[in-house]
């Protein structure tokens, strides 16, 4: 009985790790949808039924895609705070602003981008990227953000993570204005603070219990998406309630992940993904543009309606994967990997 309890225990280790993986790669693979979605909108195929998937998916995608990074972040915030913004920080401040500087060169030289056609038209974007993030890089740029205030609050967990979620509902509510920037902190705040601080407790709580968690919480999601929200105005209690269904949206995200991992193949493909989140964030967008502009002959082809998003997606993680290990064998590894800063040292004491 002892040993069948172990092998339990292990397993159920096995599945938490496991889980990281693939709720990222989920939440990069749903991410990819959406802006393969609207690129291919916005190039004229019309694409069928990922509209209003992605209408439906934006509570889950986002907060899960935070979460899972607050997790992952939690045991940089011990360290000290020249330790955390060289190691952590840095690596995103970089990240953010070489990616920032290709794609400013991409869309403004090679290619137009047809969902924000004066990206690359003026130098000044690059200046203002820092404050107002119009890309999809914004991710990069909000999770450096987050780890200061993160390790900032560290040591008052409850009224951080209290204090974001009702931020949270005032921006979603409308109190607070929803510009880019106020907007893309303050809603998904709370989410890297829950990983960050309450990581454990999520990852005993959601592996362990995927359907008890994951069927209510769809039920009540399905209930405020698509019945309470859509009669509401924007208000304080609409704004609530979208912060609730985000969290909702988490329980759901999570479960499905969970779900998963319990299916090898699906799994390692998930997982894969998952160990190279930040270069198939940074990388999809310019291969989802180009191949949708080779293929733009077919829009309006009604069979390409049905098939353009699902090409898109797949196409441009699968290169995302290749283009970073193709880059790292040609000695290009610093496309994805920040050049290490020097940290001074703590004494050490006798």
């Amino acid at each position: 009985m002892r040993t069948t309890e172990r092998r339990g225990a292990a397993l159920r280790a096995t599945e938490r790790i496991a889980w990281l993986d693939v709720a990222k790669g989920l939440s990069i693979v749903l991410v990819a949808m959406f802006h393969a979605h609207l690129t291919a909108y916005e190039l004229g195929f019309r694409p069928l039924y990922t509209g209003p998937f992605n209408v439906a998916l934006q509570p889950i995608r986002m907060p899960l895609f935070f979460a899972i990074s607050g997790i992952l972040a939690a045991s940089s915030l011990g360290r000290t705070w020249p330790e955390l913004l060289s190691r952590k920080v840095w690596v995103f401040v970089y990240i953010f602003a070489l990616w920032g500087l290709i794609r400013w060169v991409f869309f403004g030289q090679v290619l137009e981008n047809v969902r924000a056609p004066e990206e690359g038209n003026d130098w000044t974007q690059l200046l203002v990227m820092w404050v107002m993030p119009s890309s999809s890089l914004w991710y990069i740029w909000a999770l450096a953000i987050f780890y200061v205030i993160a390790k900032a609050a560290d040591r008052y967990k409850a009224a951080a993570l209290v204090g974001a979620f009702v931020l949270a509902c005032l921006t979603w509510g409308g109190v607070i204005p929803p510009t880019l920037t106020t907007y893309r902190v303050s809603v998904y705040l709370f989410f890297f603070l829950a990983g960050a601080y309450y990581g454990p407790q999520l990852l005993a709580w959601i592996p362990a219990r995927p359907w008890m968690i994951g069927l209510p919480a769809l039920a009540a999601f399905l209930v405020l998406e698509y019945v309470a929200l859509p009669v509401l105005d924007t208000s304080l209690a609409d704004g609530v309630l979208r912060a609730l269904e985000s969290v909702l949206g988490l329980a759901v995200g999570g479960a499905a992940a969970v779900l998963l991992i319990r299916v090898p193949p699906v799994r390692d493909v998930f997982a894969r993904i998952g160990q190279h989140t930040l270069s198939v964030y940074v990388t999809h967008g310019l291969i989802v543009a180009i191949l949708a502009q080779l293929l733009s002959g077919f829009a309006g082809a009604e069979p390409w309606r049905y098939l353009i998003v699902p090409v898109l997606v797949i196409v441009s993680v699968s290169g995302s994967l290749l283009l970073e290990a193709a880059s790292k064998r040609l000695g290009l590894a610093w496309l994805y990997d920040a050049p290490r800063l020097p940290v001074a040292q703590r004494p050490v004491t006798p």
